[in-house]
């Protein structure tokens, strides 16, 4: 900026509805973003000043695939240059030809000239691996690994430097990759690359978790979910349940104004979704801390709630801080007790609990009315949280 005497505008605190008013406020032609502030824009209902900048290019990191071509459209984005990079890293790369939805590109015909690359690892432990000569092994085109940066002596641009903590420094290096003895900056980003070159970033490793004998990536369950959803935050994650394989998934939704279409989220997720990618549970949060910078943190403290049933609010008072509902057979969702379920309603289909009990007197059925076909909503009214488990077991035994 001071070496071409440009003009720099820094607003105090991000506003999504200011966003492109304030680019035409101040004749801006650069605009910059960063993770899910893309999103946010995108959430903001159109207005005229959505189309009245005079940007040219914008560029950043964290726009997804799948809201990239509806943001540029709406708002009249000559140029994206997402990029991706790490400050302690030496493989960092963006995306110039304006590749919808890529964050790079690497020639495959001189790939000598940026010595990057993506190799196997093992999905659950993101551990590299390796062929019979113990070294690692490329990615073929479209197919995910973790991208890495080979480290070469004496080069300052090749070179990783490590971090105070060199426990940790360690594991971000990698041995013996491409011959004995040679190095590399282990990024623990799972990308994949097209036969052209581009690459696409698809998810973190430690973030992706096996279900059904398939690998589920994070990020794009969340970005799915959070198109058909009218663009809530939504934050993904694996979980284990008793006697079943893999983790199954589950998603928690920010909706404090109590908008969220439960239907419109059951169709959404059959149609945008594989079967193994269907989050099994949804959590429905009236409160999330997260920006765009700490969603990691919030992921691994959702992730310790898991799909727990009763929370203790008081002491010895057992409250009830979700319910369970299945829709059509396809997602199991946990969200917060409501006041529709009433006595009476409760009473009436009493009757039905046999079929789902399995010995448990605790277990009633009501019917979520939003849904077309009504569908059941099972609610656990018993302390003892092992019922909640075997109830949950059955279900799945049934899907």
């Amino acid at each position: 900026m001071l070496l071409y005497g440009a003009t720099l505008v820094i607003r105090k605190k991000f506003s999504a509805s200011a966003y492109f008013s304030e680019c035409s406020k101040y004749n801006c032609t650069v605009a910059q973003y960063i993770g899910e502030m893309c999103r946010y824009i995108l959430a903001v209902p159109p207005k005229p000043t959505d189309t009245q900048h005079h940007l040219r290019m914008i560029y950043g990191n964290g726009l997804r695939p799948q809201i990239w071509s509806e943001f540029v459209e709406r708002f009249k984005i000559p140029k994206v240059a997402e990029f991706y990079g790490a400050t302690e890293g030496n493989a960092n790369i963006v995306n110039v030809d304006n590749t919808m939805g890529a964050i790079g590109f690497v020639s495959r015909i001189i790939p000598s000239v940026y010595p990057i690359s993506i190799i196997k690892v093992d999905p659950q432990s993101g551990e590299p691996i390796r062929d019979v000569k113990g070294l690692c092994i490329p990615c073929k085109p479209n197919e995910p690994g973790v991208f890495i940066g080979k480290i070469i002596p004496n080069n300052p641009s090749r070179a990783f430097l490590g971090y105070v903590d060199a426990e940790a420094s360690k594991k971000k290096v990698v041995t013996d990759v491409f011959q004995k003895g040679d190095k590399a900056f282990l990024s623990g980003d799972i990308l994949v690359a097209d036969e052209f070159g581009n690459l696409f970033f698809k998810d973190r490793t430690g973030d992706t978790f096996r279900w059904k004998g398939e690998n589920v990536s994070t990020s794009e369950v969340e970005a799915v979910l959070s198109n058909i959803i009218s663009y809530k935050d939504v934050v993904v994650y694996g979980v284990e349940i008793r006697g079943q394989e893999g983790r199954a998934g589950m998603a928690a939704i920010f909706d404090p104004d109590g908008t969220l279409s439960l239907s419109l989220l059951a169709e959404g997720t059959k149609k945008a979704l594989p079967f193994y990618a269907r989050p099994i549970f949804i959590r429905i949060l009236k409160k999330l801390d997260m920006t765009v910078a700490t969603r990691m943190t919030t992921r691994n403290n959702i992730k310790k709630i898991s799909f727990h049933v009763l929370v203790k609010l008081e002491e010895d008072k057992p409250r009830f801080s979700a319910n369970i509902a299945v829709f059509q057979g396809v997602v199991i969702n946990i969200i917060e007790p409501t006041e529709n379920a009433t006595t009476r309603q409760l009473m009436i289909l009493q009757k039905e609990v046999e079929t789902y009990d399995d010995g448990l007197d605790s277990v009633k059925i009501n019917f979520i009315e939003e849904v077309d076909k009504p569908e059941p909503l099972i609610i656990f009214n018993n302390p003892e949280e092992k019922n909640a488990f075997v109830a949950l077991r059955n279900f799945l035994q049934y899907r």
